[in-house]
């Protein structure tokens, strides 16, 4: 919302209950310019947003034969048969304009009265997701603030919220431009928003803003606005001609997929290799004896598998992953405790990490972190070995 000019005042979830739904959109109104509900728009009698909007703006719903027309089209030519209760998503208040919903039955209404804008939209999210962006989005924008938005985002990794706040904390004072911090899975975000009439000037407040965070937190900071670990990473591997291999337990893939979704990854990972057995991790060149002695959980069978993986597929850099993502304990180890093994022909780097999360979290937690480790390893390693960028 923001990066169209409209700040956000609040976020509610409201019952299915007609009353709670009206109470809430007359509060709305009461406070802010425009309302947005998503929700409440199918055909069972459980989907009351029609209805309370209807009551709030003392309006009589009568069914559309527009609409009724499409949603039976949208039915024949799929050759399903129709509900008769799918008519219910063709009613409509005289106020409302039809928003059309080009993936599903249940359209939404824009309604403009006394300077304020509602918007009804489904809750389905492949049908919000295409009515925002065809209609609603574009529409908003036009009749948003007469003044520009900047937003910059700045990237860390490695420190917790509380400790990343603390140090740029005489910085949320500031009320143009205005900061905001949030953890996300890939670190912590600041997000920076500048306002002017012109966008040069809303720019320029963000960028000088931003030097100051940068100043503070250079060390910490890895990307930008809409950068992401695995492009980075790629880009890196990419640009030095290295190719990669992976061999992992805990994380079932994820490390892999996660590098690979990436388009053009194929130019520098080679192979993935999900080991979740002991049996497996031998037959893939990880000698026995090192987990007998150490353990399938230690950092001695993390570094293995990297070697393994690396020298198997005649790659630059291979990684190693082996942990614990389950609710036992192995070996005396306690879940979430993960070690990973970085290895080239003349490095080797090992990292520990500990997460105490739902199993899902864990995983794409472990994955955030290689990642990370991996755009601070490569530069040391492409300065030691002299590679050339392509």
């Amino acid at each position: 919302m923001t990066e169209i000019g409209i700040l956000v005042k609040s976020i509610k979830i409201i019952p299915d209950q007609v009353d709670a739904i009206v109470d809430s959109i007359e509060q709305s109104f009461n406070t802010s310019d425009i309302i947005l509900m998503t929700g409440g728009l199918g055909p069972t009698d459980d989907d009351l947003t029609r209805d309370a909007v209807a009551v709030a703006f003392n309006e009589e719903q009568y069914s559309s034969s527009e609409l009724e027309e499409k949603i039976r089209e949208y039915f024949r030519i799929r050759s399903i048969q129709m509900a008769e209760s799918n008519i219910r998503q063709s009613m409509i208040i005289p106020s409302a304009e039809i928003i059309p919903n080009d993936v599903g039955t249940a359209s939404g209404w824009w309604i403009e009265k006394d300077n304020k804008i509602l918007v009804t939209m489904p809750g389905v999210p492949s049908e919000l997701y295409e009515m925002w962006r065809n209609f609603v989005q574009n529409r908003l924008r036009r009749k948003a603030l007469n003044q520009a938005i900047v937003i910059h985002t700045i990237k860390t990794f490695g420190r917790l919220e509380s400790s990343i706040a603390e140090d740029v904390k005489h910085l949320f004072k500031s009320k143009n431009p205005v900061l905001g911090i949030y953890a996300k899975q890939d670190g912590v975000h600041l997000r920076i928003m500048g306002f002017d009439q012109s966008e040069h000037g809303a720019s320029k407040l963000v960028r000088d803003f931003e030097q100051q965070i940068l100043l503070i937190l250079k060390s910490d900071i890895w990307g930008f606005d809409n950068d992401t670990l695995e492009q980075k990473l790629g880009d890196l591997l990419k640009n030095h001609k290295l190719k990669l291999s992976i061999m992992e337990s805990c994380t079932g893939g994820l490390l892999s997929n996660t590098i690979t979704s990436i388009e053009g990854s194929s130019e520098y990972f080679k192979a993935g290799i999900v080991s979740y057995s002991n049996e497996s991790k031998i037959l893939m060149g990880v000698d026995p004896k090192v987990i007998e002695s150490y353990g399938v959980v230690s950092p001695q069978v993390a570094q293995q598998m990297a070697n393994a993986v690396r020298i198997k597929f005649h790659t630059d850099i291979g990684i190693g992953v082996t942990g614990i993502l389950g609710e036992k304990p192995i070996d005396g180890h306690d879940p979430g405790l993960v070690y990973i093994n970085i290895s080239s022909y003349s490095h080797s780097n090992n990292l520990i990490v500990n997460f105490k999360w739902t199993r899902s979290i864990m995983k794409r937690n472990t994955v955030s972190a290689i990642l990370f480790r991996m755009l601070q390893f490569l530069p040391e390693f492409i300065e030691d070995n002299k590679l050339d960028t392509k």
